[in-house]
């Protein structure tokens, strides 16, 4: 019994072809069931991921060093102050009309 086994493994392994794709039966049976190829996949996945996040946040540094560099304008200041807290200069008058509802 163990010499029929013994004769079709002496076989496989002498024979090249046989040998190297039982070699490589079992490193794709291990990658698989190892569960390599599915961490790989996810690896691949977030480094897309972290990819796009670099982008936008290289976007992002970029619009804000243009908006950092328009407040050291004076006049820019003056207009955003203006426009979001409806500051005054000295000479102007507010009005305030009640809202009709």
């Amino acid at each position: 019994m163990f010499r029929g086994v013994r004769k079709q493994i002496y076989r496989v392994f002498s024979n090249p072809k046989k040998f190297l794709s039982l070699c490589l039966g079992f490193c794709f049976f291990t990658l698989v069931f190892d569960g390599s190829i599915w961490r790989l996949y996810n690896l691949h996945k977030q480094e897309e991921l972290l990819k796009q996040n670099i982008k936008q946040a290289t976007i992002d540094t970029e619009k804000y060093k243009a908006l950092i560099e328009k407040a050291k304008d004076p006049q820019f200041l003056r207009q955003l102050a203006r426009e979001k807290f409806d500051w005054l200069e000295e000479d102007e008058v507010l009005y305030i009309f009640p809202s009709e509802r």
